[in-house]
């Protein structure tokens, strides 16, 4: 199929030229999100509907995707990339005013309102237990400190890996995870193996899957750094003295859809595209997500973790860099290999 070029001096013309692009590919919007991820750039379809029915700019990376998935040579690429680029830099006193990179509302926005209001109802007990102290102290008793230092955890009903029955639920107990050994889950139970295999745009390689775990589950090296990032390290063949391999972002890509590969220790385009910051999840106790530190590095605008993509329902799903969402497949619990 040929691919036609836009050149449009509106966004809203922008968006309905890619809905045209979508269409006369005569592809659905699952068989887009199946082929971009055989490219080994995940769309998502959540995603594609969610840009092709705003108003907003669409991000750089779905344009490409799209554009590619349609068929669509680097030429093409380019031409929808500068036609993008016009409406979002105009030139002064022409067309539209600059527009800033779309944000996830209906995601990050959401989490960032979930997270103002816990800050503030954190203070709530920190005022209460402020008055208590002071009333103690005025009466000449010492005030108890049964959860010191800082504020005890929060009781929680939700069994490990399971999603909390409340909307807004408390963050997990637990905190930082300590060097060693690890087998590793999805909050929905599947577990994480390596397996060899071949992704377009990537070398064939080792890749890490979620699937059942009568599949059995990869043992990992855990190993935290100074400055509070993680290694996830992979054995070596022992009888070849082969070196340690790390988990990381191939290509140290910043783009959402990024496949993450098993390569030798240092072998991934940047140091940073190995380590990962693994934080509590804020929906499933006991479980973290992962993001890849090299992200900071390019003050990238998009909040990005890894994860299989949702609804991925397949034996052997990939795991890449994907859009944070409190969803099962983007948190992982971390079972202690003794």
């Amino acid at each position: 199929m040929q691919v036609f070029r836009p050149d449009v001096a509106s966004i809203t013309e922008f968006v309905a030229e890619m809905r045209r692009l979508r269409e006369a590919s005569g592809l659905t919007i699952r068989e887009i999100e199946q082929l971009s991820q055989d490219r080994g750039e995940f769309l998502a379809r959540s995603t594609l509907s969610s840009t092709l029915n705003r108003t907003t700019l669409p991000r750089e990376s779905v344009v490409v995707s799209l554009v590619r998935v349609c068929g669509g040579t680097d030429d093409d690429v380019a031409a929808w990339l500068a036609n993008r680029s016009r409406l979002a830099n105009p030139v002064s006193g022409q067309g539209q005013s600059p527009v800033p990179e779309p944000k996830d509302t209906a995601g990050r926005g959401d989490r960032e309102w979930r997270r103002r209001i816990w800050a503030a109802a954190a203070l709530v007990p920190v005022c209460i237990a402020g008055t208590a102290v002071a009333a103690a102290l005025s009466m000449g008793q010492a005030p108890k400190n049964d959860d010191a230092p800082g504020r005890g955890p929060l009781p929680s009903t939700a069994r490990p890996g399971t999603a909390h029955p409340s909307a807004d639920p408390p963050r997990p107990e637990k905190g930082p995870l300590d060097n060693g050994r690890y087998r590793i889950h999805t909050a929905d139970g599947r577990c994480l193996r390596e397996k060899p295999g071949k992704r377009q745009g990537a070398s064939t390689g080792h890749y890490f899957y979620a699937t059942s775990c009568a599949n059995g589950a990869s043992s990992v090296i855990v190993r935290r750094w100074s400055d509070g990032t993680y290694k996830i390290m992979f054995d070596g063949n022992e009888e070849h003295d082969e070196p340690k391999r790390c988990l990381g972002v191939v290509n140290a890509g910043i783009n959402d859809g990024a496949s993450v590969s098993i390569q030798y220790c240092g072998q991934h385009a940047l140091p940073e595209a190995e380590q990962f910051r693994v934080e509590p999840s804020e929906r499933y106790a006991h479980a973290y997500t992962l993001r890849a530190s090299h992200l900071a590095r390019f003050a990238a605008t998009q909040d990005l973790c890894i994860g299989s993509p949702r609804g991925d329902t397949t034996k052997w799903a990939n795991l890449f860099q994907l859009e944070c969402e409190d969803e099962p497949g983007k948190s992982f619990t971390f079972q202690k290999v003794t």
